[in-house]
């Protein structure tokens, strides 16, 4: 149950993160900001959606171990690259946000 809860909670900070980047950001830098967040979690469920339909991933802790071990490149790819993006634009997201509240 614990690695369903993270699961999901990585896809709100997705959303969530997503959808700050359009409401804080100015126009042009908003949609490259939130595509930038939301590819990566495209691309997760993709390889996902494989992975489980192949048989080589049965449930959430496989997914994990399968993340633990590097036993499944892409997977890894993918989780690595949305947390990277994520955090990527959670530090210009308070930026932005720092930058409004100071000046």
């Amino acid at each position: 149950m614990k690695e369903i809860g993270v699961l999901a909670g990585l896809f709100v900070a997705t959303c969530v993160i997503a959808g700050s980047s359009l409401w804080l950001l100015p126009a042009a830098d908003s949609a490259l900001f939130a595509l930038v967040v939301i590819a990566p979690a495209a691309a997760l469920a993709l390889v996902l959606a494989v992975e489980l339909s192949s048989g080589r991933l049965n449930g959430l802790g496989d997914i994990r171990r399968a993340v633990a071990n590097r036993t499944s490149i892409p997977l890894c790819l993918a989780v690595y690259a949305l947390g990277c993006m994520l955090v990527a634009t959670s530090l210009v997201l308070a930026w932005r946000l720092l930058q409004r509240l100071l000046g």
